[in-house]
């Protein structure tokens, strides 16, 4: 089996991009290049500049922003956000387990974006699910501390009350 068939056929038997054409998984899989990484393995580190969007195929990760956690298992991913804007990395995720990664770099992630929409769809899903968690945060803290969560100037801003 050739290595572009079996990214193919990793990323089809996972729940998020199982629903992906067998041409959207062939074209990602062209794309893209498949790392094994041990237990431990630092993946990404939160304020480093972004080099690589990542597809967990086996194994489970953790990603850590300040003090929250996430687990990272089969389908889900990470590398989108500072692919997607230039900027650093807004988590560092470190290898649960020994894991299987398929990985595109920033010079193809562009392209894989336009010939894979249900990957496209996928980042747009869990950009929106962290901006949600994001603003509940805020709005805890706020709270918490008797201050008021309002936008401005397209920023998120704290006032007192």
């Amino acid at each position: 089996m050739r290595r572009a068939d079996t990214v193919a056929d990793a990323i089809g038997r996972t729940t998020r991009y199982g629903k992906c054409s067998r041409r959207e998984r062939r074209a990602f899989s062209q794309a893209s290049t498949l790392l094994d990484v041990p237990a431990g393995a630092v993946l990404a580190s939160e304020g480093s500049v972004g080099r690589e969007f990542a597809i967990v195929l086996t194994g489970a990760a953790v990603a850590t922003t300040g003090c929250r956690e996430s687990a990272l298992l089969a389908g889900d991913h990470f590398g989108d956000v500072a692919l997607l804007d230039g900027g650093v990395t807004p988590a560092t995720v470190v290898a649960a387990t020994p894991m299987t990664l398929a990985i595109v770099g920033p010079s193809d992630f562009p392209a894989v974006l336009d010939r894979c929409p249900t990957i496209s769809r996928s980042v747009l899903d869990g950009l929106a699910e962290r901006l949600r968690a994001t603003v509940s945060a805020a709005e805890s803290y706020a709270s918490a501390t008797g201050s008021s969560v309002r936008w401005k100037d397209r920023g998120l801003a704290l006032a007192a009350r």
